[in-house]
């Protein structure tokens, strides 16, 4: 405990009589400030001193420049105290039983809940007092706030083991404003956690695509769905942070009579609050209540245009209804570059596995018609202009127009912007010039006798992209062979149209064991990761990964996936799908490579070959590998290839023996001179008799330094040192400095932990049940090439 000089005790005898004399609340426990019932109260620590026990939660352990309260209860109950609604320091809340001034432990103590300020909740009885402790963090912390002291009535459906039950479509309402965080860290929310959730156990009433969104809701929301009533033990099926601005939607396939829990909460610990879930069939329609701004979808895809062949390639052309399912209306004007251009894509699910197998160029949009497919039309007045509710069909052999045609290269997914006019503007060629490419082998049913096949359409437009709804814009339908066509062979519509969803998510229509996971970098669009392992019976896995970017401008680079140690890997294939007709892409296929507990595809990246072979936006790559590790969930990195802040996503993944262990928090890191934050991942067991902990930083400087850290404590301390990063752990830090690594070429490194001798003095083995902490320092460089150093985000686990 930190020993503070104090004032003169007649000094501090007035302090603690008079509220406003340095510290509103008392600067000594003795002199506890009585405060009763529920309220604000204001509290000030500028010229407190350090009075109590370090036995709280603040770094190492004491609550600094705190002040005291004793707060009679005038309820029976929960009873929550926070200072979230503000604070201008980083506070820590302790409550203790009315006795010697806090010589118990604390009833319960918080330090960030709310980002860096603090709630905690307890069960209070009438009549009876309390001690409130406020204060900082660590010896800087002081300042304001209000402490804001309510009775909790409580959540019935708090947790997953008592959902309230919904059935079938609707409007629901729903509020987590006094919820807590109960669900695992397995969803898509700060750190894979989903806060402040509530449970609903929905009965579907009928087959098909289900969509559930927030999307009216006033924070940043997060939805995940889990299949079946049980306390989810596996990945979701479905979640989504952010697909309308910062709120939610997310599709998955239902099936009539099964029930599936629904997870509704807050990105952060400060989101929550009233609001309601629409939930409909898949096509993301809510005509009552539209999202705001423009929002354009794919209601329909009704029909293909078989053209025939050339150079064993057949050609096709995909009809399209686009519906204005937005709140505004939007621009239609093909004279200019705010119109939507749509593309067209097509895929084989066969053995397993999805592959692209052709794509089109752009047909660029004119002149909006007043159809009501989805919604209600409300007539704009003019065709330039897509009416609120209103439907626009585009036939096939309008999509398949030549000259109406342009390059992909020149679109920008994420914002909607083309230069205009486009590149080949009014040209025409062959049969198979511009139009939607697929190999005639591919499409042949005598050699693909068991494939499914799926066509995808995809419209992008800027004033959709301004207004954050760009994520919905795809939509698939089956197709089928049907015969011979002018040298080429024919396909027709065969399902209806899944709306609002790319066609990656018919692989899972195809087979529930597939896992797919969203993944985003900050100011850049989304891409989805599908996972399935197939066992081969002989002891290995076939493991398949199919990677689709459905609005991401920045494109990827490179798929690495982590594998057991001592596994035998063959037969890896990469599976791409071929640019023609003029785009500048290179086409070479992604090398691959297995090193240091993982395999990677990857091709060049930006500053190599700005037009190399990056899985740009509309496309989906395949990744196919065999395995001896059995399957287990984990996570995939991708590694973005434009430059950006963020350059490293991390998606949630089927993989070779190699599961993710803990929870992700501090997250991001501070950027350091890579340009990007640095990520720190657990893997393998949790289970202290496995001894099987590696700990893996990446996203750091090339050929830098670094070493571990590890603390049975969480802190916080700005830039310690001198450093540029943060430092989140507390307590005793152990240092594995035996462990000193460099990160290489790749900005990475692992180590295996000992769990039997973690290096603090003396040495401390991990015991089960205990939570430890860890976090990577390292090497880093500030302007002018002055040495510094920076952290990696921090990651907790509890072991068994």
């Amino acid at each position: 405990m930190k020993v503070f000089p104090l004032a003169p005790l007649s000094t501090l005898f007035l302090a603690a009589l008079a509220p406003n004399a340095g510290a509103q609340g008392a600067d000594l426990c003795v002199f506890a400030q009585p405060i009763t019932a529920t309220g604000a109260f204001p509290v000030d620590t500028s010229l407190a001193a350090t009075d109590g026990p370090a036995n709280g939660c603040g770094e190492n352990g004491q609550i600094h420049n705190d002040v005291w309260f004793r707060w009679t209860s005038t309820v029976s109950g929960t009873v929550q105290m926070d200072t979230c609604a503000a604070a201008t320091f980083d506070t820590t809340v302790a409550v203790y039983p009315d006795e010697s001034c806090a010589t118990a432990a604390p009833i319960v103590c918080n330090d960030d809940q709310c980002a860096l300020r603090s709630r905690v909740a307890f069960t209070a009885v009438a009549g009876v007092d309390y001690l409130v402790r406020v204060g900082g963090w660590n010896d800087v912390a002081r300042g304001t706030a209000t402490l804001t002291i309510s009775s909790v009535t409580g959540v019935s459906n708090d947790t997953c083991a008592n959902p309230a039950p919904i059935t079938g479509f609707g409007v629901f309402p729903m509020d987590t404003t006094q919820a807590m965080t109960e669900g695992v860290a397995d969803g898509c929310g700060s750190g894979g956690q989903i806060f402040r959730d509530v449970w609903y156990l929905w009965t579907a009433t009928v087959d098909g695509s289900t969509e559930v969104n927030t999307c009216q809701a006033s924070f940043d929301t997060t939805i995940a769905v889990y299949d079946g009533a049980a306390c989810p033990t596996a990945a979701p099926i479905a979640c989504n942070d952010d697909a309308c601005s910062i709120q939610t939607r997310v599709t998955f396939p239902a099936i009539a009579g099964n029930t599936y829990l629904l997870r509704m909460g807050g990105f952060n610990e400060s989101a929550g609050g009233v609001f309601a879930a629409t939930i409909s069939a898949g096509s993301g329609v809510n005509c009552s209540s539209p999202p705001s701004g423009p929002d354009v979808i794919i209601g329909d895809l009704p029909a293909i245009q078989s053209y025939g062949g050339a150079a064993e390639m057949s050609a096709f052309a995909l009809a399209t209804t686009a519906c204005n399912v937005g709140d505004a209306t939007m621009n239609w004007n093909g004279s200019n570059r705010f119109h939507p251009v749509i593309g067209q894509n097509l895929y084989r699910i066969e053995d397993g596995a999805i592959r692209q197998l052709g794509m089109s160029w752009l047909k660029h949009g004119f002149a909006s018609a007043t159809g009501s497919l989805c919604c209600t039309c409300i007539n704009p007045g003019s065709n330039q202009i897509m009416g609120i509710g209103c439907s626009d069909p585009y036939g096939a052999t309008i999509n398949g127009a030549q000259s109406g045609l342009g390059p992909r290269s020149e679109v920008n997914p994420w914002t909607g912007l083309f230069a205009y006019p486009f590149g080949t503007q009014g040209q025409t060629g062959d049969v198979i010039y511009k139009r939607l490419q697929v190999p005639t082998q591919d499409v042949d049913p005598a050699l693909h006798p068991t494939a499914r096949y799926v066509v995808e359409g995809q419209y992008v437009t800027p004033d959709d992209a301004q207004a954050g709804n760009q994520n919905n814009n795809c939509s698939w339908a089956d197709a089928q062979p049907n015969g011979p066509v002018a040298g080429g062979l024919g396909l027709a519509i065969a399902g209806a149209t899944s709306v609002g969803e790319p066609a990656i998510f018919a692989w899972r229509a195809d087979d529930p064991e597939v896992q797919i996971s969203t993944v985003a970098a900050a100011g850049d669009g989304v891409i989805h990761v599908g996972s399935r392992a197939h066992d081969n019976g002989d002891g290995t896995w076939r493991y398949e990964y199919a990677v689709h970017n459905e609005t991401s401008a920045r494109a990827a680079r490179s798929l690495r996936v982590p594998v057991a140690a001592g596994s035998t890997v063959t037969g890896a294939a990469f599976h791409d799908v071929d640019y023609h007709s003029g785009e500048p892409y290179d086409g070479t296929d992604w090398a691959f490579t297995v090193a240091a507990g993982a395999m990677e595809w990857a091709t060049p990246g930006h500053a190599v070959n700005p037009d190399g072979n990056a899985l740009r936006w509309g496309t989906l790559y395949g990744f196919t590998v065999t395995a001896s590790a059995p399957p287990v969930a984990g996570a995939v990195d991708l590694e973005l290839f434009a430059p950006g802040l963020e350059n490293l996503l991390t998606a949630a993944a089927i993989v070779p023996g190699v599961p993710v262990l803990g929870e992700r928090y501090c997250s991001p890191a501070i950027v350091n001179s890579s340009g990007a934050p640095a990520v720190l991942r657990a893997l393998g067991s949790a289970v202290v008799a496995d001894d099987d902990l590696t700990l893996e930083a990446s996203s750091m400087p090339l050929h830098t330094s670094g070493y571990m850290l590890a603390s049975l404590d969480e802190g916080f301390a700005a830039q310690p040192g001198g450093s540029q990063g943060n430092l989140c752990l507390g307590g005793t830090i152990a240092r594995f400095r035996s462990q000193v690594m460099s990160s290489g070429a790749e900005g990475r490194f692992s180590i295996p932990v000992d769990l039997s001798s973690i290096p603090i003095t003396p040495p401390t083995a991990v015991l089960p049940g205990e939570t430890w902490r860890f976090q990577c320092w390292f090497r880093d460089q500030l302007v002018f090439g002055i040495t510094s150093s920076n952290f990696t985000d921090a990651v907790r686990v509890t072991f068994e």
